[in-house]
């Protein structure tokens, strides 16, 4: 097994372990808050604010941190 194969499952593992909580967190979270809000959005609407608020945590904020504290792990 070549290092870049070994670079890329960690980098998989890496992405996965941020997309879940988020995937999971995102929808239940907004339409939490819509509720109690007693608003009600189209569902294209509602799925469009979830990936935009999915993909700006994951690119500003959750794979920054995580390759941060994981940088060491990622390079072995």
């Amino acid at each position: 097994m070549s290092s870049n194969t070994g670079a890329r499952w960690k980098q998989w593992v890496l992405s996965w372990l941020v997309v879940l909580p988020l995937t999971v967190s995102m929808p239940w979270g907004l339409a939490t808050l819509l509720e109690l809000a007693d608003l009600e959005w189209p569902g294209w609407l509602f799925k469009v604010v979830v990936a935009g608020l999915i993909s700006f945590n994951m690119v500003y904020w959750m794979l920054p941190l995580s390759a941060r504290l994981l940088s060491r792990w990622m390079l072995r």
